[in-house]
């Protein structure tokens, strides 16, 4: 890939509406703006465009670049919602890229975009960010995010899956109507029911059947192993979901599944994953502002 020239910090940046015909400068600015991140976070653009065009269904018009001259040197994308019965902005990705750190970019995109998201009528701003990444929470906190909740991102290797007996998985083409009412937990914006009936046609919906009768779903990324959600029917029991993850774990091309922010509190979920096998590895704050006052 190209490279950007980094020109010296200090030269006028000024904020503009992203385009999808820029494309290939978001995808670059990316890339070097998470190069040093604290987690490997590397994207090949075929991955960039699926994750954050198809799956996260960018608003351009309500996201923001920060250019210097015509250089896209930090970025701010947002997806627009219903999430908690709110008209919401969800933070999908904010960077910067080095050399140009500590000169308050990403508060300037937050704070002009702030006036635009209210002009159209959303009422919330929401993000997730690593528990450790205090120079991220102080640059949110400062523009008027408040921490909301710990989310637990869990891990599971094929080696660390729990034995069980066998049940009848199906791949479905759609989750089942009671899926709702079988989560014990409440998702992030990412893997609320809105996302994931725009999400559904492009992932893997796994049944477990019992005489005909769904008694289990999961809905995963299969290029990737992400589960994006999973629940059992209530009267039924552990066996189920590690029925339903190890099929996941045959379509995964990796060979290893994740399930990323779930809520700390969600006691009887988080019991059910780390008893299949799944290791709690990060955790990060969902974080809200309010912008209607």
């Amino acid at each position: 890939m190209e490279k950007i020239r980094i020109k010296p910090v200090g030269t006028h940046i000024e904020n503009r509406e992203l385009q999808f015909s820029c494309i290939d400068d978001m995808y670059q600015c990316f890339e070097l703006a998470f190069r040093d991140y604290q987690i490997p976070f590397e994207l090949s653009k075929d991955q960039f465009i699926r994750k954050f065009i198809d799956k996260l269904n960018i608003n351009f018009s309500l996201s923001t670049g920060a250019y210097d001259q015509e250089v896209l040197v930090g970025f701010l994308f947002n997806s627009i919602e219903k999430y908690r019965k709110k008209l919401t902005a969800y933070n999908g990705g904010t960077g910067v890229i080095p050399g140009y750190r500590g000169l308050g970019i990403a508060r300037n995109m937050y704070f002009q975009l702030i006036d635009l998201l209210k002009k159209h009528d959303i009422e919330q701003c929401v993000l997730e960010v690593l528990t450790k990444n205090n120079a991220a929470i102080r640059l949110y906190e400062e523009v008027g995010f408040q921490k909301m909740r710990i989310l637990n991102c869990y891990k599971l290797y094929s080696n660390k899956l729990s034995k069980s007996e066998e049940f009848e998985i199906v791949i479905g083409e759609n989750l089942p109507m009671e899926y709702k009412k079988w989560l014990t937990y409440y998702p992030s914006f990412l893997d609320s029911p809105v996302m994931l009936n725009r999400k559904v046609f492009s992932e893997t919906v796994i049944l477990a059947k019992e005489k005909e009768s769904v008694i289990g779903f999961m809905m995963l990324q299969g290029l990737n192993g992400r589960i994006s959600t999973l629940g059992v029917h209530p009267e039924k029991d552990l066996n189920v979901a590690i029925a339903l993850v190890k099929k996941g774990l045959e379509i995964s091309k990796n060979k290893q599944l994740t399930f990323l922010n779930m809520e700390e509190n969600a006691t009887s979920m988080s019991f059910l994953l780390e008893s299949i096998g799944f290791v709690n590895e990060i955790k990060q704050y969902e974080m809200q502002m309010d912008i209607t006052t």
